[in-house]
């Protein structure tokens, strides 16, 4: 009997999925990818075994080193629907510029991330 897996390590798995997908189209060599799916593999069993505090504990880091970038990015998706809607334009030169261009989507694209990103 399998017992259910817990939020924690769902998600831990779902981030192992994403670092698969990013890398996976890139993987041309046969050995290479043979190593790449032991690789997964195991990490996925270590995953599983890992008890949730320390998943957590490791979660909270991913969090802590990515939370700036994607609050880049949700600023970049907010900056492009503003400017969509009528705002005044962000000027081509600087860190805001910069940011905006994080994401360049129209206006439905930048309505429907920002309902995908929201929290409440």
């Amino acid at each position: 009997m399998n017992t259910p897996l817990s939020e924690e390590k769902k998600f831990a798995l779902e981030v192992l999925d994403i670092f698969d997908e990013l890398a996976r189209p890139e993987i041309k060599n046969r050995v290479f990818a043979k190593i790449w799916d032991y690789v997964k593999s195991y990490t996925f069993r270590i995953i599983l075994k890992k008890p949730d505090h320390e998943i957590i504990e490791k979660l909270l880091i991913v969090h802590k080193k990515l939370n700036t970038r994607f609050q880049n990015v949700n600023d970049s998706i907010e900056i492009n629907k503003a400017e969509s809607m009528g705002s005044v334009k962000i000027p081509p030169v600087g860190e805001l510029f910069r940011i905006k261009n994080l994401t360049r989507v129209n206006k439905e694209q930048a309505k429907q991330l920002m309902e995908e990103l929201s929290f409440d």
